[in-house]
């Protein structure tokens, strides 16, 4: 017949650790985090370096030529003029170009067209018998034929021994010709106020051929 069992003994001291097992396989990867805030903006790069130049531009229109021939006359005179009388020009201030030249207190013109400013200061006799107004005029001619447009006058409103003035521009074509200063409709003097200096003067630009 079998024993009664005995008490169980003490428990024995632990084993050694086992050796480690191997590596396990890589887990999947993992998504992709949220994008990160936008950095500070980093400094201005060095410039680059010149293109090439660019083609030549289309050349613009030729200019106007320089004006061709001319001329400044003018007389001192302070003869009187009867109306409608030629103003004898006696100088030729400075000339230009070729063929513009002062012949016979006249002004000789090439053909081409002109520029041409022109006074006249003169004492008018009174404008009617017992009128209390002068009117100092002038206007030009051409080869014996009023400049049509050329006339200008000035009126005073009292008689009086100072000199009148009057001065226009004006444009004109010609074949060629005689350019003269004519006093106006009626007959002149110089006032004993005149200063001295010119009374009547013309200065004439060619700007065509």
């Amino acid at each position: 017949m079998q024993g009664a069992t005995g008490t169980q003994g003490a428990t024995g001291t632990p084993g050694t650790a086992g050796a480690q097992g191997a590596t396990g396989t890589a887990g999947a990867q993992g998504p992709a985090g949220p994008q990160g805030a936008v950095g500070p903006q980093g400094a201005t790069g060095a410039q680059g370096p010149a293109g090439p130049q660019g083609a030549n531009g289309t050349q613009g229109a030729q200019g106007a030529a320089a004006p061709a021939n001319g001329g400044y006359f003018y007389t001192t005179s302070t003869a009187g003029q009867n109306a409608n009388t030629v103003v004898p020009l006696t100088t030729a201030g400075a000339t230009y170009g070729t063929g513009v030249a002062l012949n016979g207190g006249a002004i000789t013109l090439p053909a081409g067209t002109y520029v041409v400013t022109y006074s006249w200061s003169a004492d008018a006799v009174g404008d009617l018998a017992g009128a209390a107004s002068e009117v100092v005029s002038a206007y030009l001619v051409l080869s014996g034929t009023e400049v049509p447009g050329s006339r200008i006058r000035s009126t005073t409103a009292t008689l009086s021994s100072v000199d009148g003035y009057v001065s226009n521009t004006i444009t004109l074509s010609t074949t060629g010709g005689t350019l003269q200063l004519f006093n106006g409709n009626r007959a002149v003097t110089h006032g004993t106020t005149n200063l001295s200096g010119f009374v009547g003067s013309v200065n004439v630009q060619q700007v065509t051929r």
